[in-house]
């Protein structure tokens, strides 16, 4: 089970319970498990092989590409484990994705934290070509996160931040 903001969750969650799908080098990606109920067979299968092409795409890519523009993001992390948790599960409309900070704070200091370097992807997308793009986009703000406020204490322009992370993909 993980917190979710409900301010982005479908239907105004504030935990959903998801299911371990594929494990890379680099990456965890869990499925909510309503959404993953509510598949077809066929969908289930497409659905394992959109995750593991965005594993490899995440671990040969983005991860590397990124990191080499950016700096790294807190690895191993709160959780001292280097991959990072990506979760698919139901947005609200317009909003692709998202991280959350206070998932890498730990639970005493910060109570609905996940206590783990976390990405949160809409479901919807799971078997689109842009999904590669949502997950650098979001990606980049746990490096920049970590970078400007974790090690350096800056809390960087919005505009800015954004900026980066619109940048991301390309």
């Amino acid at each position: 089970a993980f917190f979710v903001d409900v301010n982005y969750d479908f239907t105004d969650r504030e935990q959903v319970v998801s299911t371990l799908r594929y494990t890379s080098a680099k990456s965890y990606i869990y499925v909510d498990n309503l959404f993953f109920d509510g598949l077809t067979q066929k969908q289930r299968s497409d659905l394992n092989n959109s995750l593991s092409q965005l594993g490899n795409e995440f671990d040969n890519n983005v991860y590397p590409k990124l990191r080499n523009a950016y700096g790294s993001e807190w690895t191993p992390g709160i959780d001292k484990d280097v991959r990072i948790t990506i979760l698919f599960t139901k947005l609200r409309e317009g909003i692709e994705g998202y991280t959350n900070t206070a998932d890498e704070k730990l639970r005493s200091q910060n109570s609905r934290s996940n206590e783990r370097e976390m990405i949160y992807l809409n479901a919807k997308n799971v078997f689109s070509g842009l999904t590669k793009s949502y997950l650098a986009h979001e990606f980049s703000h746990l490096i920049t996160y970590y970078q400007k406020e974790n090690l350096r204490g800056v809390q960087e322009e919005t505009w800015l931040v954004e900026a980066l992370a619109e940048f991301a993909p390309t």
